[in-house]
């Protein structure tokens, strides 16, 4: 046995260096929030089904790594995108009046009809938690700039979902193990997140500036923006202002600390409205022959 001790590391040593390329990569906070999900587990119905998950999206001509994917017992998937920042706030822009209690969501679906085939696509549907929404994003912090960060994250993070769910549905179809399934996309990042509060008439037009408006740290939110040129299926759209609606996607946007709460709240909301599916189904629309929406 070699009991010859070594000398500590220097500061520039390659133990050190090691930490140092550990630290300027995003893997060790990936694998904190895979961690997180697994130590909240008495909390939530959550669990890892997939890491690092390759995807590929064959009418976009787009594919990559999902780096996280839950699920749950109920049918939900969660596609969880890991984003570190240093020292970063997120400030979300709202009217002043607006309240924490957004729950109306465009989700993912899938419906699953025995003998049939399958409907699928996006669509809004109720689920808990309330929280704010916003469509405008200000990112600040180390290694940020000014280019939209959650339009650029939120493409290819809904295209991930459509792929994973097509793949999971390809091999699930016709065993009778699911009904309907429903997929959202999740960010979660360490970036402190504000929701600013602005009374929009005290914007000046001369300037395009605000004296003053309120600030409120949160939790978690939705960011929802129009960011998909393909309407939801089935389409009951006419007017321009019914394609702008069409076209909305949602974000659930997390910080790292609140995940467990996030987790634990996170659940189909039962009301009067129609959920899509039924609609689908309600209207006879037709079923998807290859799983794209």
């Amino acid at each position: 046995m070699n009991t010859e001790k070594r000398p500590p590391a220097t500061a520039g040593g390659p133990r050190n260096h090691a930490v140092s390329v550990l630290n300027n990569s995003g893997f060790l906070f990936q694998l904190r929030v895979e961690e997180e999900v697994k130590a909240g587990s008495e909390r939530h119905d959550w669990i890892v089904a997939a890491r690092e998950h390759p995807w590929n999206h064959e009418k976009s001509a787009r594919s990559g790594f999902a780096d996280l994917v839950l699920t749950d017992s109920k049918g939900s998937r969660l596609v969880v995108e890991c984003k570190r920042s240093r020292q970063a706030h997120w400030y979300f822009i709202v009217p002043a009046e607006t309240k924490p209690i957004a729950r109306r969501t465009p989700l993912y679906w899938v419906h699953d009809v025995p003998s049939h085939g399958q409907r699928l696509g996006w669509g809004a549907i109720k689920v808990d938690p309330t929280t704010y929404e916003a469509a405008f994003c200000i990112v600040r912090g180390s290694g940020e700039n000014d280019e939209p960060l959650l339009e650029r994250m939120g493409s290819p993070l809904l295209e991930c979902v459509e792929a994973v769910a097509r793949e999971e549905v390809l091999h699930l179809r016709g065993t009778g193990q699911f009904h309907v399934q429903l997929y959202a996309p999740v960010i979660v990042t360490n970036a402190t997140l504000h929701v600013v509060h602005c009374d929009l008439p005290r914007v000046s037009l001369a300037t395009g500036e605000i004296e003053s408006a309120e600030t409120t740290e949160v939790p978690y939110l939705r960011f929802r923006k129009a960011m998909s040129h393909r309407f939801g299926w089935p389409t009951r759209v006419a007017t321009l202002r019914e394609i702008a609606e069409s076209r909305q996607r949602t974000l659930f946007v997390v910080n790292a600390a609140s995940l467990t709460e996030f987790l634990a709240t996170f659940q189909l909301a039962r009301g009067p409205e129609e959920f899509p599916w039924d609609y689908a189904a309600r209207t006879n629309a037709p079923f998807s022959n290859d799983l794209w929406p």
